[in-house]
């Protein structure tokens, strides 16, 4: 097996560590050799303007570390200041992927902008599962005269590793020329094949050491406890007090073996979701933030996601349990959630040969749901990024059936990029857990880009979306949609002109006209991910009348010390309709104070409905009065009003104390 993984990794480099007693022999003793990047996108070069400089290896045996040196002439862009956040892709920054395993099916990846702030993920082969999760590392950042050197430190107990040979990725975004360089270009940020290897000496490293950071390779008992004094105020109603409390205990060894038992968990402290307006009424299936469900995650995924863990709003208690090895991984999850009573899911991946998985996944209730899924995924194609995926799901009580086959082609930065899907449900497969929106139907999607640099800081990008949703039974029109758009970007500023149009037959609405089509455009200038203004206009008709739809965004970072920002959508239609216009006015941000251990999440939400608002508040702040104790403050605050008189009001306080043991 490690032939074939070398014969793989050798079309591109192959890296030796170093090895190094401590992280400051790391500085103070670099080696003779070095290696680079090269730019890949928007077109490539083996010899970029702003050279990054790099090497890694072990410092005590215990430590992983990859040390960046980046040269930059163009102004720094980084502004995002909290970690583990999307928005750090608008930022300068530099992404570690490492593939531990060998299998070239998962890695875990480690971001970081030259602020110092962090993100960390699980990166899938094929694309489509990024998927958060909470690794045990660090990241040094030191602003230098060329640049900026950045050094990643990773314990080796926060990963689960195999001794034979790793695979190695690593990017670096230059936001201001809009630049990405790489070691090689795979074509696909999504993949996983064809990366770096790293040739390990494991005679020169040991597992059950500590680290130079304290954690230890071996079972860990981490505690929490939590007091949590509640009141409740509203309208009509007189108020109460509540006292809770719950908590929770995880044994866990690295990050190969997890078991997490939690009681009337809370999660009161979670941010308040951005919300959008959806053109076709559909609901919006917001992320998952709650940690209970996050750490693991990736291992329960398949292409057709069954379980919507969010819609678990009133949990008991549960149980997780999951363990990896090279070549198995097993999840199980149980919950009692008050609305679903006691659910069990889980599911084992079987990875037998580098990028090849099989998956068998299990969904059950006593008194109501019982599924069974079978999923596969492998390569056709390494060089192009040519993949398939495959699921068949049973409803054994409803003898009902899901099945789903994608090819896909990943090439985000330039060239094809495309995907086509199949998917067909019975009748009766439908259940509250899922975020499906029809049964009964035959669903084919299709979706074609082609990305096309111009010069070396331009480039254009024009993508086709097409869906079509047809009764089973009947050949009856369920959904259908088709959008086109062509995105030219250079530098900080990228334009898209758009085209929209779907046919929603499954609206009950009393009207002939149940499509929407728009025309319109994107702007957008940002500079880093907390400097940036977007703006979207479409102009068209919506179920027959005259329509128009504005969304704008800015986010900014005032005196460099927080991130603050505003969001408007509106959706109007001609006064002739009927149909009320809706407005949506969201503020959100971050405040730090002290060095991170004083937080303040502020947002306000205003929705209109016509002659109907509902204003919306959650305020949170905590203290980190300790590295066991924090203190939550959290204040939610609902006022609805029509033409201007109440309806209805509401608050809620909240203090929280947790102690982690």
């Amino acid at each position: 097996m490690q032939g074939i993984f070398n014969l793989v990794l050798l079309s591109c480099i192959v890296i030796k560590p170093v090895y190094r007693q401590t992280l400051k022999e790391v500085i103070s003793s670099p080696p003779e050799k070095w290696y680079h990047t090269i730019t890949v996108y928007p077109k490539e070069d083996v010899h970029p303007v702003d050279s990054t400089l790099f090497y890694t290896g072990f410092a005590g045996g215990d430590t992983f570390f990859v040390f960046i040196r980046a040269y930059q002439r163009v102004k720094i862009a980084a502004s995002i200041l909290k970690d583990d956040q999307e928005d750090i892709l608008n930022d300068d920054w530099v992404l570690i992927v490492l593939d531990t395993q060998g299998k070239g099916n998962t890695g875990y990846a480690f971001q970081a902008n030259p602020i110092g702030t962090k993100r960390d993920f699980i990166l899938s082969e094929g694309g489509d599962k990024f998927v958060e999760w909470d690794g045990n590392w660090d990241v040094k950042v030191m602003r230098t005269r060329y640049g900026y050197n950045m050094m990643f430190i990773i314990p080796l107990s926060s990963m689960t590793y195999v001794k034979h040979a790793w695979g190695l990725r690593i990017e670096r975004f230059i936001a201001n020329r809009g630049e990405l360089q790489a070691i090689c270009n795979t074509g696909s940020f999504q993949s996983l094949s064809g990366i770096a290897q790293i040739d390990v000496d494991f005679n020169k490293i040991s597992k059950e050491k500590r680290t130079l950071y304290g954690y230890i390779a071996k079972f860990q008992t981490l505690p929490s406890f939590y007091i949590r004094a509640y009141k409740n105020w509203e309208s009509g109603k007189p108020s109460f007090y509540s006292l809770m409390y719950g908590g929770n205990i995880r044994l866990k060894k690295g990050n190969s073996t997890l078991l997490d038992l939690t009681l009337y968990p809370d999660f009161s402290d979670i941010e308040a979701d951005i919300m959008e307006i959806p053109l076709n009424r559909k609901p919006i299936y917001y992320p998952e933030k709650r940690p209970f469900f996050m750490e693991g995650r990736d291992l329960l995924l398949t292409p057709v996601n069954l379980i919507r863990t969010r819609n678990f709003n009133d949990l008991k208690g549960g149980i997780k349990f999951y363990t990896k090895t090279p070549s198995m991984s097993t999840i199980l999850f149980i919950v009692q959630d008050a609305f679903f009573d006691t659910i069990s899911f889980g599911k084992v991946t079987l990875t037998p040969i580098r990028n090849y998985s099989v998956g068998f996944q299990y969904i059950f209730s006593p008194s109501s749901y019982k599924f069974l899924t079978s999923d596969a995924s492998f390569p056709i194609s390494k060089k192009h990024n040519v993949g398939v995926k495959l699921q068949a799901t049973h409803r054994e009580d409803t003898v009902s059936t899901l099945l789903f086959g994608e090819i896909y082609k990943r090439s985000e930065f330039q060239g094809l990029d495309m995907s086509l899907q199949f998917m067909h449900l019975d009748k009766n497969f439908l259940t509250p857990l899922s975020n499906l929106y029809f049964d009964d139907i035959n669903e084919a999607f299709i979706k074609i880009a082609y990305g096309k640099p111009i010069g070396k800081e331009a480039s254009v990008k024009p993508e086709i979306n097409y869906f079509v949703d047809k009764s089973a039974s009947g050949d009856t029109l369920v959904d259908k949609y088709i959008s086109a758009t062509f995105t030219i970007s250079r530098n900080e500023i990228g334009l898209s002109f758009i085209f929209q149009k779907e046919s929603m037959p499954y609206l009950n609405v009393d009207l002939e006209d149940k499509t929407y089509t728009y025309l319109g455009g994107y702007l957008e200038y940002t500079i880093s991910s907390y400097q940036s203004v977007s703006l979207t206009v479409l102009k068209g008709r919506n179920l027959g009348f005259e329509s128009y739809s504005i969304s704008a965004k800015v986010k900014t970072t005032p005196f460099h010390i927080f991130n603050l920002g505003f969001k408007f959508d509106r959706i109007s239609y001609e006064s002739a309709s009927g149909i009320p216009s809706e407005a949506l006015y969201q503020l959100f941000g971050i405040i730090s104070i002290h060095r991170f251990n004083f937080i303040l999440k502020p947002y306000i939400g205003i929705h209109e409905v016509g002659e109907q608002n509902l204003l919306f508040t959650k305020q949170i702040a905590y203290v980190n009065l300790s590295e066991s104790l924090k203190l939550f403050g959290v204040y939610m605050y609902n006022i609805r009003k029509l033409n201007g008189n109440l309806l209805s009001k509401s608050a809620d306080y909240t203090i929280k104390v947790v102690y982690n043991f």
